[in-house]
């Protein structure tokens, strides 16, 4: 469903296993090479700030996740290409969606799919509490996270630090809600 409950129903040994088999595919030179063959100069890349700043439950669980996004850079750098990194997950999620983490808000649904599966929604749910805790009803925050903002800082700071000499590197950003 998310990386949050990925890390925490396999425990991180499991979910590393399988996650490092997953990077030995997600991206490969050959990719690299027909992106820029036709013409691809710049590409977005989605990383998560626990990839920065460690914390539980991704502790352990994605180990390795910064040396394959520097093995994908140094693919981009050998390719003369640039790329934009997106902290797309952070602490408390920032758009309570599965690809911000962690899904906040989750409707199970008692009937399966046409298939049998069990089924949810939640992209009619976007209650995100990175910034602070989000009400739903109001669709407004009651109150402001700062220890979550000043993390996110940290992120940046430590991105900065790692990055600020590499020219494959064009720019970071905090992706949108």
């Amino acid at each position: 469903m998310d990386s949050y409950t990925f890390c925490t129903a396999l425990g991180a040994k499991e979910a590393n296993r399988q996650l490092r088999q997953h990077w030995k595919t997600w991206l490969t030179e050959e990719h690299v090479r027909r992106l820029h063959e036709v013409g691809v100069h710049h590409i977005r890349i989605p990383v998560a700030d626990w990839m920065f700043v460690p914390y539980e439950p991704y502790k352990g669980c994605f180990d390795g996740a910064l040396d394959e996004l520097n093995r994908a850079l140094g693919l981009l750098k050998k390719y003369n290409m640039t790329s934009l990194l997106d902290i797309h997950c952070v602490k408390d999620s920032a758009n309570g969606l599965d690809n911000g983490g962690l899904s906040m808000e989750v409707q199970w649904y008692e009937q399966p799919d046409a298939d049998g599966h069990a089924h949810f929604d939640h992209y009619t749910f976007k209650s995100a509490n990175w910034i602070g805790m989000y009400n739903l009803s109001t669709q407004k925050y009651g109150d402001i996270n700062y220890a979550n903002l000043n993390h996110t800082m940290r992120v940046y700071e430590v991105m900065i630090d790692m990055y600020k000499d590499s020219p494959e590197v064009f720019g970071l950003v905090r992706a949108a809600l």
